[in-house]
């Protein structure tokens, strides 16, 4: 499943707007309901409103919950409030991987963007 950090500033600004604007605070989201927000948002977007694409980065195998259920990386308070003073980049969670995988990146700092 895909974190709120590992995410690109896009694609966070997208899911905090989701959350604020249709009151989404599920971590699931249906294509059905993907679907709706998008055509929602175009609608906005037309008159003046922030643009955002259609979110396929999160109809991903890997993030799949269900049959057409998908989960919406919802933030944490503490991501919302480093998020919103400027800490945009995506991080990779290295809780994610093997205790060798994670002990090479360390020895050899390979990645400045980590969460540890």
């Amino acid at each position: 499943m895909i974190d709120f950090i590992e995410l690109n500033e896009t694609q966070k600004n997208y899911v905090i707007y989701v959350m604020e604007r249709f009151k989404h605070k599920s971590n699931e989201i249906t294509l059905t309901a993907m679907k709706s927000y998008h055509e929602l948002m175009v609608y906005e977007r037309d008159k003046g409103g922030p643009k955002y694409g259609y979110p396929n980065w999160l109809i991903d195998p890997d993030n799949k919950v269900s049959k057409s259920v998908y989960h919406l990386p919802i933030p944490t308070e503490d991501d919302l409030e480093a998020f919103r003073n400027g800490d945009v980049d995506a991080k990779l969670n290295l809780d994610k991987f093997s205790d060798m995988f994670k002990e090479v990146v360390s020895k050899y700092n390979l990645l400045e963007n980590t969460l540890h």
